[in-house]
């Protein structure tokens, strides 16, 4: 499905603000996507966004989808998954769409984005460019073959992320500390 998709709280932490007004800058050339947000937040915070949304003339390409239990059967059918955070911590949600094989263009924000997303499965931008967020956006977008690719690699980076490998790494680093000690 022509969707790019997030998914988060609604509070202006998210930087939805800024992500509708970089999709503003990319609906012209692509009547035919949408932009997908799922989240619940405060009842201004949403009005906030549907402001906007209106006064930018996105009412047919931005929609705010309020929350879902399902959103990895979304992100499934979806094509593109973006974050515009101001800062996170260790986001869930990438590695979730990274498992539904999405590629991801997000900002590079402190913290989060840059520990999950490397340039095979993703686009991390510097934080606030809209311009480079914009235009990563319009390359997958304008790109079936690159999106698919990306995807595929996303789908299997997350594998490094399985609970039983970050354990099996834990404790590989503490056998190499003993040993070290030990000499």
């Amino acid at each position: 499905a022509k969707v790019v998709i997030t998914a988060g709280r609604i509070a202006p932490v998210k930087g939805y603000d800024i992500l509708i007004d970089i999709w503003a800058m990319v609906a012209e050339k692509f009547p035919d996507w949408q932009l997908h947000i799922y989240g619940e937040g405060n009842a201004p915070a949403i009005q906030t966004l549907k402001d906007q949304i209106l006064k930018l003339n996105l009412t047919e390409s931005v929609i705010l989808k309020g929350i879902t239990n399902t959103i990895q059967d979304k992100m499934l059918n979806s094509s593109i998954f973006v974050m515009s955070s101001h800062n996170e911590c260790f986001p869930l949600v990438l590695l979730e769409a990274k498992a539904c094989g999405l590629p991801i263009v997000s900002f590079d924000c402190p913290h989060g984005p840059a520990n999950i997303i490397n340039a095979n499965d993703g686009r991390l931008v510097p934080l606030y460019d809209t311009t480079a967020f914009a235009n990563q956006l319009v390359e997958l977008m304008d790109n079936q073959e690159l999106r698919k690719q990306l995807g595929e690699q996303a789908r299997n980076n997350v594998v490094k992320f399985k609970t039983g490998h970050i354990m099996e790494t834990w404790e590989a680093l503490f056998y190499e500390l003993a040993e070290t000690k030990a000499s």
